[in-house]
This record gives C-alpha cells, structure tokens and sequence, in this order.
C-alpha cells in the first residue's frame, strides 16, 4: 500500500487573518526592492560624502554583490521592524486585505515574528518554558 505523505501549509496568523508562506517570486520581489533600496541609500551617502572615485567603485562593489542574493535579502530584511512591515503588508495585499490595525495592535517582536514566518522561518518563544 502506497503512503501520500500530504505536507503541512505553514500558516501565520495576523490579526483574524492567515497568511501562507510568501512563494519565491515573493521573495524576489521583495529582495529587488530591498536591492534598489540600498542601491539608493549608497549613492545617496556617497554624494553626501563627496567620495572619490575609488571609494565610490569599493562601495559599489558591494552593493553590486548583493544584487544576486535578492532572496537573503528578503530574508534578513524581514528581521528588521521596516522589513518586516513590508513583507506582511506585501502578504496581505496579495491577499486583499487590510492588516494595518493588526500591525499597530502587535508589539516590534511579534512583527518580526510574523514576517519571518511568512519566509518560512519559525522563531521560538521560550520565554515560558514548559
């Protein structure tokens, strides 16, 4: 007799909403963004700095190398409280929904738990062991 083994949907709670988790084309989205972002901020400080041209290559290169990793980038943005807004605002437009009360109801920690569920990543609470 064959088994099937049926795969559990990961599904994050926000507010009376359930999210699965972001699909790759998600994270690559969100990982162009966040790109773009730094791409921004690092012209926007080299300017500032009035750097020369050597300065401005190293830093450059830098970003550039990032330009391949759009998914880490969505993935390490969502541990910070800006990333992980966006992911779940991301989630829930795709959704349709309006979770923005939600977010505002949630303390930082539960945030970025959220988003970091919605990338797949579960983080414990053991702050009450059992």
């Amino acid at each position: 007799m064959a088994e099937t083994t049926k795969q559990k949907t990961r599904l994050v709670a926000i507010g009376r909403h359930f999210f699965s988790c972001l699909s790759a084309n998600d994270y690559i989205q969100i990982g162009e963004r966040r790109w773009h972002a730094l791409h921004s901020r690092c012209q926007e400080m080299l300017e500032d700095a009035r750097a020369e041209p050597a300065q401005r290559v190293e830093a450059l290169k830098a970003i550039y190398e990032l330009r391949d990793r759009t998914t880490q980038l969505a993935i390490t943005h969502s541990a910070t409280l800006e990333g992980a807004i966006e992911i779940i605002e991301h989630a829930a437009e795709k959704a349709k929904v309006d979770v923005s009360e939600a977010i505002s109801l949630m303390s930082p920690d539960e945030v970025v738990k959220c988003a970091m569920g919605l990338v797949g990543i579960d983080i414990e609470d053991n702050s009450n062991p059992k």
